[in-house]
């Protein structure tokens, strides 16, 4: 409510544009319990053995906000053109009505075992909850950190912009995946580091990793052969005519990173599933934050700003240096806690 107004007119110095986004941002934040809710749902479905209900689910608020989108906003079939705001309509909707189809494919499942006063907190349970939960929670934070970072240095290039907007959109294709590995490996970790089985606690790192790896460098090829095409996306016959080459030199720039990033966002996030949530905040910190947006800064500054998607490249191989001396620490450690478990 109080908040949204403030942050664009940070972020943007386009008066319209500002506006639009604080009417968007306004009414998306004040209904995001749709959002909340329907992330639990999904997760409890995810964590009993449903993750393609979970992505149902996912994919129904989806398709109800991409059909409803024009709806709103241009006023389709009787109902009144509201513009952003019919956008912003749409989306909430979308996630209640997920959140809605996740809790009743959950009750029909029998995921659900409560009753209200088993809702009561115990220390030693929210402790065990934080631990993993908080260092997770501040990294997936960290990447609103990292856009509102390159925002700021960005803002007075409006090419620039707008080339890191369309990169932005499609970097969200380049990490699903990643995510659909580690969610999907998180609870087969925590289940076999429980059940102490050392080997296929081992075989779920290793394996996790090299898919990502692997996955990623076929995005790598995909975006390198076919950045002309992906600029067509976002490209229009009012964008600046600069705007088309300055893209596809940033996509496959940047594209070269999607190697390393598959290891540091793999390799950090399933020690997750032996409850240790810290090295995924620090890859997160390092190539989002500490690294990349100083980098972004200085490249932009003093060698103008064809050089700045260079930043990537800085930020993600530093990242990967650190991240592989952090993943066989903890790969050894994670191994020596369930001998010595095995043995005692």
């Amino acid at each position: 409510i109080f908040g949204a107004g403030p942050f664009l007119s940070i972020s943007t110095s386009n008066a319209e544009t500002a506006a639009y986004g604080t009417s968007y941002l306004t009414i998306v934040t004040i209904g995001s319990i749709g959002l909340f809710m329907s992330v639990a749902g999904e997760r409890l479905l995810q964590l009993s053995g449903y993750a393609g209900l979970s992505m149902i689910t996912h994919l129904i608020g989806c398709v109800f906000n991409i059909v409803f989108d024009p709806i709103l906003i241009l006023g389709l079939l009787g109902f009144p053109a509201l513009g952003v705001t019919g956008a912003a309509v749409a989306t909430i909707c979308g996630q209640i009505l997920s959140a809605i189809v996740a809790f009743a494919m959950c009750a029909a499942k029998k995921c659900l075992y409560f009753r209200f006063r088993d809702l009561r907190p115990y220390g030693h349970e929210i402790k065990a909850v934080l631990k993993v939960g908080a260092p997770v929670a501040l990294s997936m934070g960290l990447s609103a950190g990292m856009s509102f970072g390159m925002n700021q240095i960005l803002k007075n290039q409006e090419v620039g912009m707008a080339v890191y907007t369309a990169y932005y959109k499609l970097w969200n294709f380049v990490m699903m995946p990643l995510n659909g590995i580690v969610q999907a490996t998180i609870p087969i970790m925590g289940y076999n580091f429980g059940a102490g089985d050392k080997q296929r606690v081992s075989e779920g790192i290793k394996k996790s990793v090299l898919f990502a790896c692997a996955i990623e460098a076929g995005i790598m090829i995909i975006f390198e052969l076919f950045a002309s095409p992906l600029t067509g996306l976002f490209n229009s016959s009012a964008s600046d005519p600069t705007f088309a080459p300055s893209c596809v030199r940033a996509i496959r720039i940047i594209a070269v990173t999607f190697i390393p990033l598959g290891f540091g966002q793999v390799g950090g996030s399933i020690f997750q599933g032996t409850g240790n949530g810290v090295p995924s905040l620090a890859y997160a910190l390092l190539h989002q934050i500490v690294l990349l947006l100083p980098a972004a800064w200085v490249l932009l500054n003093f060698f103008g700003i064809d050089t700045v998607w260079f930043a990537w490249w800085f930020a993600e191989f530093i990242s990967l240096a650190v991240m592989i001396v952090i993943f066989r620490w903890e790969y050894r450690k994670t191994l020596n806690k369930l001998e010595q478990r095995n043995e005692a």
